[in-house]
């Protein structure tokens, strides 16, 4: 049986104009997002985070949860765009550069969200800057298939259909 320690973390992510052109939700307008996420660890090869973004009310954030160490998303979603062509990815969250901290300190810290596609390979959809931890743990929950306009789940029940 596994024993997990959660670490909290709040930041923004940054669009980019390829993430607008694949998905018509709210967080790839291009003004910054706020974020939270939660860091897990178990055992090894078990580590994981969960990335909150805050578009507006609670009925807007988007969840999505991601597992491996590498951060690749356990499930394929689907990007809808503003035609409602739905295109198929696997999200990733890829450690990018590391902005300045003190030594030994994990943040602040910038991952890559990227959409990666069977035969495309992968495009940046946006950063995922990541500032504070807070004292506190915030009450929130992450459902991955609770998708709001602009994504699809698998099977077909998300918020992404025109």
């Amino acid at each position: 049986m596994s024993t997990y320690a959660s670490v909290w973390a709040t930041g923004s992510f940054t669009p980019t104009a390829a993430g607008a052109e694949l998905s018509a939700a709210a967080l790839f307008d291009g003004a910054p997002v706020p974020v939270t996420l939660r860091f897990s660890d178990g055992e090894p090869g078990d580590q994981g985070v969960a990335l909150r973004f805050h578009v507006g009310g609670p009925e807007q954030d988007v969840d999505l949860g991601f597992t491996d160490v590498t951060y690749h998303g356990v499930h394929t979603i689907g990007l809808v765009d503003e035609t409602g062509r739905t295109t198929w990815a696997r999200l990733s969250l890829v450690p990018a550069d590391r902005l300045s901290r003190e030594p030994g300190e994990p943040l602040p810290a910038r991952f890559l969200l990227t959409a990666s596609f069977p035969e495309e390979g992968a495009v940046t959809l946006g950063s995922v800057e990541v500032q504070t931890v807070p004292e506190a743990a915030p009450e929130l929950s992450f459902d991955p298939l609770g998708l709001p306009f602009g994504f699809e789940t698998p099977r077909g029940d998300g918020g992404g259909a025109m």
